[in-house]
């Protein structure tokens, strides 16, 4: 935790911005890189005419932090996915409840 799950993504996009993206969301989170986990969703888009190319939506899972450090994690995405070329960038977050978050090792 956190954990952002990718769509619209290319799998060689996500594995450019693993690293550098993990690196700078940690301290912006004020965590450690260790506990970021990315995924990728293959998933295919449609409106009324048919098929259609999507754009990246990116959900962020996490524990409730200030909002100054989800607007300002919720930019650094946005700037990553811009620097790869990508025009339109959806960010959203989905917060967890520390009392409802297990982890079972």
């Amino acid at each position: 935790m956190p954990t952002l799950v990718f769509r619209g993504v290319k799998p060689s996009d996500l594995q450019t911005l693993a690293q550098p993206l993990i690196e700078k969301l940690s301290q912006v989170a004020q965590c450690e890189k260790r506990v970021f986990t990315l995924e990728l969703t293959q998933t295919t888009h449609f409106d009324e005419s048919g098929l259609i190319e999507s754009y990246p939506m990116i959900e962020v899972h996490w524990f409730d932090r200030p909002q100054e450090q989800q607007d300002e994690a919720a930019q650094v995405i946005a700037d990553f996915m811009k620097n790869l070329g990508y025009k339109r960038v959806k960010v959203s977050f989905i917060i967890i409840d520390r009392t409802a978050f297990y982890d079972f090792k």
